[in-house]
């Protein structure tokens, strides 16, 4: 029991350490219509502006694995958060686009950071008939990170511009580096839940736990489906395009944040207490992949959009929470479970990476149907990868 109290008291200090540097990530969203405005940039540069961030995180989902591996959760964590708290220092100073960019990518180390250390201490901590909770929780950190950055927007836009948000950024990252500097903890060695080491040469684990076909394919469908899901370009869409005020198209996408965050505790507990979790991650992306064909398709008024995106959200928040909660049982021992869950994380951060930016693009070249085309087509594939884990590594 007391171990228990132990574990909760680090995954609960972990998951609110990964909201509060998921604001990092869901800032640029609601800033980029007054940024646009001030800044004279594009669409395509918004895009830039998240897929920067996301440049580091997916170096750090290659190497964070291997470094907490190596040197601990602990270390690696907060030199990471340190790193990110002078990133967006930089950024609160009146600095060119490029180095805004710059300080994007400096910004992007300590969540990617953080997004792999998540899966390894819930997994280290809790068996996996208990992971379902507390995987719920992880998986929805970064919805309910953007959802803090939504809710914050209005009145920190009211008030300035949106410099504003970066200084709230700021303080709440400073607060995410100190409850992870006094909470977060790893068991000891013999009490970890997570999988059995099976392999003493650490080359060849490591080696294995890169190349594990469950956390490859885990990946690549993250990969895959971050097109639509981490695209945040919904705000926009909303005001520029359909020509919804600007608080009632944040209003809308900060309810959608409130069904992402329900979606991904409702998808972990199903997932955990189902008997063939192959088939409920198939389904769930099938459900995505319909939502993506819609996403920048759907036009009505203020109720009708509102509806749509409480559904497709709560669908959307369920994948993480799944992928994270799968992934600890793929590795191929305790010892490459960081390695295990570096790649998934390397897959949704490539996705992050390049998915706005395409999408963006698509956008500024052609229209919003056709990015939504593109994001439905992309996922399509996945479905594939889901169906051949389902055969593969069903549970």
């Amino acid at each position: 029991m007391k171990n228990l109290r132990k574990g909760w008291v680090s995954a609960t200090a972990l998951i609110v350490v990964g909201v509060l540097t998921a604001i990092q990530y869901g800032k640029v969203a609601p800033c980029l219509p007054d940024m646009m405005e001030r800044l004279g940039i594009s669409v395509s540069d918004g895009g830039l502006l998240m897929s920067a961030f996301a440049l580091s995180a997916l170096v750090m989902a290659i190497v964070g694995g291997v470094l907490i591996d190596k040197f601990g959760v602990r270390s690696i964590g907060i030199a990471g958060l340190a790193v990110s708290l002078a990133g967006n220092i930089v950024g609160l100073f009146e600095v060119p686009v490029a180095v805004l960019m710059l300080t994007r990518v400096l910004e992007g180390i300590g969540y990617g950071v953080i997004s792999v250390c998540g899966p390894v201490v819930i997994s280290a901590w809790y068996s996996p008939e208990k992971r379902g909770i507390a995987s719920g929780f992880w998986g929805s950190y970064v919805g309910a990170g953007v959802l803090v950055a939504m809710v914050s927007a209005n009145p920190l836009l009211a008030s300035g511009t949106w410099m504003n948000m970066w200084t709230f950024a700021l303080i709440t990252l400073g607060i995410a580096f100190l409850l992870f500097l006094l909470f977060v903890r790893m068991p000891p060695q013999d009490e970890r839940q997570d999988a059995d080491v099976r392999e003493e040469n650490s080359e060849a684990s490591l080696l294995k736990g890169f190349l594990a076909p469950g956390a490859v394919l885990l990946g690549l469908m993250f990969l895959l489906l971050d097109f639509g899901l981490d695209n945040n370009f919904s705000v926009t869409y909303l005001n520029e395009y359909l020509g919804f005020e600007y608080g009632s198209a944040n209003l809308i996408s900060t309810i959608g944040c409130i069904t992402m965050i329900l979606g991904s505790l409702v998808g972990a507990v199903v997932l955990a207490k189902s008997k063939n979790r192959g088939l409920v991650l198939l389904v769930t992306i099938v459900l995505s992949t319909a939502c993506f064909f819609l996403q920048f398709r759907l036009e009505g008024d203020f109720m009708v959009m509102l509806v749509y995106q409480s559904i497709a959200a709560a669908i959307y928040g369920a994948l993480p929470a799944m992928f994270y909660a799968l992934v600890p049982e793929v590795a191929t021992s305790r010892k490459t479970v960081g390695a295990a869950v570096a790649v998934v994380i390397l897959g949704q951060n490539v996705g992050t990476l390049i998915g706005p930016t395409i999408v963006g693009m698509v956008v500024d070249a052609s229209s919003w149907a056709t990015s939504a085309t593109v994001m439905g087509v992309v996922s399509c594939i996945s479905i594939v990868a889901a169906v051949i884990y389902m055969k593969k590594f069903q549970k």
